[in-house]
């Protein structure tokens, strides 16, 4: 599937009305640009801060505004409105995306529950239920975002392929949505190492090196804790961290990195002392 999308900014930026209530553009000065791929991920990322207060002054304070100024400098407003948009459009919008990244997530998940490093807001004794509900409630959530969206047709090296026009970025969000979604090679997944949402591909779980070491470093920490507080031995050890998600080193013996990890030095305040290499 291809999109097709130039979106409309204010390359003076934007700003709330006086009331607070919209977000505006600072002039009458527009500019075109394509957004980035994935660039619905941007939106997913912008936290949403719930409180069970409901007035007025409270929904303001939950709302992420500088984020969500960030987001309408780089892409514009969402296309509801070309005089402003509401503070609470802009939220809605958010949420929606981000429950619907979560369903795309909990769809795509092969392995077992355990592992799954969505476990914080996933019951693990509903899980049969749940993963076929997420893929239902995102078809329905992507088909009422994308009905009327224009559709045509692209042919390249004798091919066709469909062609998707959106008339407002907000549509194109759902499209970038609907094309990751039906991609066969990589997923959306929560990173365990920055806890940001990142397209992997199927057999990675962390979105960097960097990640890679920080979520080691974790299960080391934890591994040291096993052994000292519940006096586990490694192999006990090697299947509980499996168990919590640990994805040890298809060449390295489990049992043997966990007697590697509870020999190395901690300091004082439980962190891993890393050792200096050798020159």
């Amino acid at each position: 599937m291809l999109i097709e999308y130039e979106g409309q900014r204010c390359p003076d930026g934007y700003k709330l009305n006086p009331n607070g209530r919209r977000i505006c553009a600072c002039s009458q000065r527009t500019e075109t640009y394509r957004p980035e791929r994935n660039a619905f991920l941007r939106f997913v990322g912008v936290s949403v801060r719930l409180m069970k207060r409901t007035d007025e002054a409270a929904m303001r304070f939950s709302l992420n505004i500088d984020g969500m100024l960030s987001l309408a400098n780089d892409f514009g407003l969402l296309g509801v409105a070309e005089d402003g948009e509401s503070v609470s459009l802009w939220r809605d919008a958010m949420m929606e995306i981000q429950k619907a990244v979560e369903d795309l997530a909990i769809a795509n998940w092969k392995g077992p529950p355990a592992n799954l490093t969505l476990e914080k807001w996933i019951d693990r004794w509903d899980w049969d239920q749940r993963r076929p509900n997420a893929a239902q409630h995102l078809r329905d959530t992507l088909n009422r975002h994308l009905i009327g969206a224009p559709v045509g047709a692209d042919i390249t090296d004798g091919r066709f392929r469909a062609v998707v026009r959106p008339d407002s970025l907000l549509t194109c969000l759902w499209a970038q949505l609907l094309e990751s979604a039906s991609g066969g090679d990589t997923t959306i997944r929560l990173c365990p190492g920055c806890s940001e949402w990142k397209e992997f591909g199927k057999r990675r779980m962390t979105c960097s090196d960097k990640c890679r070491v920080r979520v080691n470093e974790r299960f080391q920490s934890r591994a040291i804790q096993l052994y000292r507080e519940r006096k586990m031995k490694p192999a006990k050890i090697a299947e509980t961290l499996q168990r919590e998600g640990w994805r040890p080193d298809v060449s390295k013996d489990p049992v043997e990195q966990v007697k590697r990890w509870i020999e190395a030095p901690v300091s004082e305040t439980g962190r891993v002392v890393k050792r200096s290499r050798r020159v």
